[in-house]
């Protein structure tokens, strides 16, 4: 009897194994973080999750890996860790402004209105010719009954 197997299936697998790998054969921070970018952008969220955690584990003041894995998280809907890794890079960069406008989209998409609202205020008050950031303010406006 053959038995198929999905693909997605051994992808994850594969990642599986090889995050423990990746570990187990002490990597550092640029390389684990270089391995989150590229599962990250070939769509292995998951896979991105474990090694940009991994990176952080060895340096946690990267803040590269702390807005992808926010990134990472929000793609997955786990917005309130997507809020939490979005907060602790601006409280270090507070300038960095898709950051900012990240998070708002975090606070947007988990229905955290008023404070979606106070951050796009923030990114449409340093860059006020970004349209995506006007449109997602007025339809938070719109939904807090507010004009």
């Amino acid at each position: 009897m053959r038995i198929a197997v999905i693909p997605s299936v051994l992808a994850a697998l594969a990642v599986l194994a090889s995050g423990t790998f990746v570990r187990a054969q002490g990597l550092d921070a640029d390389a684990l973080l270089a391995r989150a970018v590229a599962l990250h952008q070939a769509g292995d969220t998951l896979g991105a999750i474990e090694n940009y955690e991994a990176a952080l584990e060895k340096e946690p003041g990267r803040l590269e890996a702390r807005s992808n894995l926010g990134a990472a998280y929000a793609q997955l809907g786990r917005y309130a860790e997507a809020i939490e890794n979005y907060q602790k890079v601006l409280a270090q960069r507070p300038e960095i402004h898709p950051v900012r406008f990240n998070l708002a989209l975090a606070f947007y998409k988990a229905s955290r209105l008023p404070e979606a609202a106070a951050e796009l205020e923030r990114v449409v008050a340093q860059d006020p010719s970004n349209l995506r950031a006007i449109l997602v303010l007025a339809d938070c406006r719109t939904q807090l009954g507010q004009d």
